[in-house]
């Protein structure tokens, strides 16, 4: 049985194919159902094997586009109660996104991170419409920087166009590549630390925490990024998540400042506990520190 399809929808498909061809040689690759693609089309895992042994750790989503239309463009569409949850949802994932970018005529694909968002959730920009844009090898290499902001919505006042540059790619994969032991390495390597980066960026954002990094340097042939980290005042007594995240790691450098007799470290350390809000730290540990 026959049927008709849209050949750019097939293009798509292709572009796909060679994203999860390319990236499943550096780790596992499982493509989202089509039926359930809302915005990123693989769920990736990168391989150790440098012990000899097999297994799989950093996890991140990759959104896939060809490099005939590489910018991810979300248009408005705002909700009853006010939120535009095209946007928003970006902010909530658990896993870094990544953005691949592939070249079907040179069998290349390009991989973007897209941290610079964070700038938009964390500056409390009026986003109605968000475009993500990787650069190309003719562009500048300047430094990445903010998202700019273009013109308000007609149909949402208040709300605007935010165009968010990506840089130039952090990875570049050709199919020559994937035979080269080395490079793959190298490749893991490298895709390890953008990956760490965005869980890392993630992690504070959950816990209120107005901190992420990004690669503000970026290089057209995909060399070594150079990340950045912005960073905004914030106070562990008004946010609980905040206050929540802070405690264990203070709870158990207080007991490891306790048990090595380090007095006027330990003492530093209960100053900044002492301001926790009541609860933050379990009566026990509490106890411990204490006695």
């Amino acid at each position: 049985m026959s049927g008709t399809r849209m050949f750019n929808f097939r293009e798509g498909d292709r572009s796909e194919y060679l994203a999860t061809y390319a990236l499943s040689a550096l780790g596992l690759v499982t493509p989202v159902p089509r039926q359930e693609d809302i915005g990123f089309d693989l769920i990736c895992s990168i391989a150790d094997q440098d012990t000899g042994r097999l297994s799989f750790n950093h996890q991140y989503l990759v959104s896939v586009k060809s490099h005939s239309t590489p910018v991810v463009e979300l248009a408005p569409s705002k909700t009853e109660d006010g939120s535009f949850p095209h946007v928003s949802w970006l902010f909530r994932l658990d896993l870094p996104l990544l953005l691949a970018v592939v070249d079907k005529t040179s069998q290349t694909v390009k991989v973007y991170s897209t941290l610079p968002t964070w700038f938009l959730h964390f500056d409390g920009c009026k986003c109605g419409a968000l475009r993500l844009a990787p650069r190309k090898p003719q562009d500048d290499t300047a430094d990445v920087g903010k998202p700019s902001q273009g013109d308000e919505l007609v149909d949402h006042p208040g709300y605007f166009t935010y165009t968010v540059d990506l840089g130039h790619p952090v990875l570049c994969l050709s199919i020559n590549d994937l035979s080269n032991k080395d490079r793959r390495r190298k490749s893991r390597s490298r895709l390890r630390t953008v990956v760490s980066y965005g869980r890392a960026s993630a992690l504070f954002a959950r816990l209120g925490v107005p901190f992420f990094y990004w690669f503000a340097g970026t290089s057209p042939t995909g060399g070594e990024p150079r990340p950045a980290y912005y960073a905004k005042p914030t106070s562990i007594t008004s946010s609980g998540d905040v206050a929540a995240g802070v405690a264990p790691v203070l709870s158990s450098l207080a007991l490891m400042y306790k048990t090595n007799q380090d007095a006027s470290r330990l003492r530093s350390v209960k100053d900044i506990i002492t301001g926790l809000p009541d609860g933050s730290i379990p009566p026990e540990v509490q106890e411990l520190i204490d006695s």
